[in-house]
């Protein structure tokens, strides 16, 4: 790359490398397969201008690469993984050859490679061509998120589809000879106003439409450390502040800026005192925070920690104000659990089922359970499940 990194600062090339570097090769990515040598190539190309301030200057990576393609919710800057994009993509042609089968192109593929069956079934076959061999390395991954959505239950065979409800295998296994061709339509009672046709879903996404936006995330999470602080990133990536004053604050609380102690972590030695108090290390936490010389720069500046904390504590008290009735007093806390929300019996002769759902980000894992009761509150049958994975909350509801 020809680009000077001297004259732009970090938010400029965050943005330079995204709308241009990692875009130029989208077009080639949707149809073909680049080798994994040639992405790790364009990578380091990547990841060496990023980390270099000039020509002269010797490189220091702060963090490696596949940090730094975590999603910006996830403590990274949201840099494309290359071959993850080029697979999402990829997927984008092979879903077609699954949804859309009428048109040419996918008749052209069904009749070369997948005659008696779909794209789920088909094989790479003998003497593939390129595009074949690229779009069969997205099957996988249509694999795991397509899903058949049943409605008159015709189209849609029992053995051999993913129609069930189930994240981790929603396939029927049995052996029973008494299913072998036969349709889900079988196992649905007939109703007559029923006229849609069943149809293939993308269960990553919850309009059910496939998008590399989706896919990528989902190959993402495959990857990623489970269990990162996900909600301070996503207020954090809010703030109101200059793109360069936030790459700042980031790299500050990621550990990669480039103070004296940190270069020693990378076996750059120089003399870890700071340079404008001289008696203390220079971390990062002294040269933004505990340096004598940064204390000074913070009590000239117009932001101060006790009037913005009294600031808000106003503003508090003005909004939990607003939200009283008035001329009545707050709600005591026993109050207000009296108002909140509660169970209440059915009527005489009847039982009341209650059910929820819940997912958990931070385990990749989801649940749902309801509980039966009578007139008297007595439970009758109390049942949960749960399972590997992320579901929309609306359609957790629906299952639960």
């Amino acid at each position: 790359m020809s680009w000077e990194g001297r004259f732009l600062s970090k938010a400029s090339k965050e943005l330079l490398l995204k709308t241009v570097a990692q875009a130029l090769p989208n077009h080639a990515m949707s149809v073909f397969l680049l080798p994994l040598k040639t992405c790790k190539s364009l990578e380091s190309i990547m990841s060496k201008y990023w980390c270099q301030s000039s020509k002269q200057s010797r490189r220091v990576s702060w963090m490696s690469w596949n940090k730094l393609c975590r999603h910006k919710h996830k403590g990274g800057l949201g840099f494309k993984d290359l071959r993850q994009h080029n697979i999402a993509l990829l997927g984008k042609q092979a879903w077609r050859l699954l949804v859309h089968d009428s048109t040419l192109v996918s008749k052209v593929f069904k009749a070369r490679y997948f005659p008696n069956g779909s794209f789920l079934s088909a094989s790479l076959g003998n003497n593939p061509s390129y595009v074949w061999r690229s779009i069969f390395e997205a099957k996988d991954l249509i694999m795991a998120g397509a899903r058949r959505s049943i409605a008159s239950g015709i189209q849609t065979s029992i053995l051999g589809y993913p129609w069930l409800p189930d994240v981790e295998d929603p396939y029927v296994h049995s052996i029973h000879p008494g299913l072998v061709n036969q349709t889900v339509a079988s196992l649905i009672i007939p109703l007559p106003e029923i006229v849609q046709t069943d149809c293939w879903s993308w269960s990553k996404d919850c309009t059910g439409l496939y998008s590399v936006k989706s896919a990528y995330g989902w190959l993402q999470n495959q990857t990623n450390v489970p269990g990162l602080d996900t909600g301070f990133w996503k207020v954090f990536w809010k703030i109101k502040v200059q793109p360069k004053v936030l790459q700042f604050a980031w790299r500050a609380l990621t550990d990669t800026l480039a103070t004296k102690v940190q270069l020693t972590t990378k076996h750059v030695y120089v003399n870890k005192l700071c340079i404008f108090c001289n008696m203390a290390e220079e971390t990062i936490m002294h040269v933004l925070v505990q340096c004598p010389y940064a204390m000074s720069c913070w009590h000239r500046s117009s932001l101060n920690v006790v009037s913005t904390v009294l600031s808000a504590r106003t503003h508090l008290y003005q909004w939990q104000n607003a939200q009283q009735t008035k001329g009545e007093p707050p709600l005591s806390h026993f109050e207000v659990g009296r108002e909140a929300e509660h169970w209440t019996k059915p009527t005489e002769s009847m039982v009341k089922v209650n059910m929820d759902g819940a997912t958990f980000e931070a385990t990749n894992a989801f649940g749902y359970g309801f509980i039966s009761r009578d007139t008297n509150g007595e439970i009758i049958e109390a049942r949960y499940l749960a399972r590997v994975g992320i579901l929309h909350p609306k359609l957790l509801k629906c299952w639960a």
